[in-house]
């Protein structure tokens, strides 16, 4: 609001000058040739606008690219923390899916060799859903560190 307002003044205070200037020469010097030498004096001061006027356009540029970067950033990390959101909705399916055939294979009264693939299942089981809570962790503690550095 106020980079707009303070663009608004400048522009004012410019067409301000350059009307001052143009009265100026109209009221003091009356003939095309004394006004044409009084305008030659302001030579310099044309080249100055226009290098300024060109300064400033470089240094938009340079502050667009700027904040084409930081957009593209963002977008960046916002792509990389919903991938890892998929991956770790994805890991608690299957963490529930896990405790869940665990349950049901600890509630079934099998014995003999049906018991023991069935203990064998349920280590295996337990040991893929320590592996998965792991990997879990680990990606949640990524996520965690990423949007702190934001």
């Amino acid at each position: 609001m106020y980079r707009l307002l303070g663009t608004i003044l400048l522009a004012v205070s410019v067409v301000g000058v350059a009307g001052l200037f143009w009265w100026i020469g109209l009221f003091f010097f009356p003939d095309d040739q004394s006004r044409s030498n009084f305008g030659a004096y302001f030579g310099a001061l044309t080249a100055i606008f226009s290098g300024l006027a060109f300064v400033f356009l470089l240094l938009n540029l340079w502050v667009q690219r700027d904040h084409l970067d930081e957009i593209r950033q963002a977008a960046s990390n916002s792509e990389t923390t919903a991938e890892i959101n998929r991956w770790l909705q994805l890991a608690s399916v299957l963490t529930a899916h896990y405790r869940r055939e665990i349950a049901a294979l600890s509630n079934s009264t099998l014995t003999g060799p049906a018991g023991a693939v069935n203990s064998r299942r349920i280590e295996k089981l337990e040991e893929m859903l320590k592996q998965l809570e792991d990997l879990m962790e680990t990606k949640h503690h990524s996520v965690v560190i990423m949007l702190e550095r934001l």
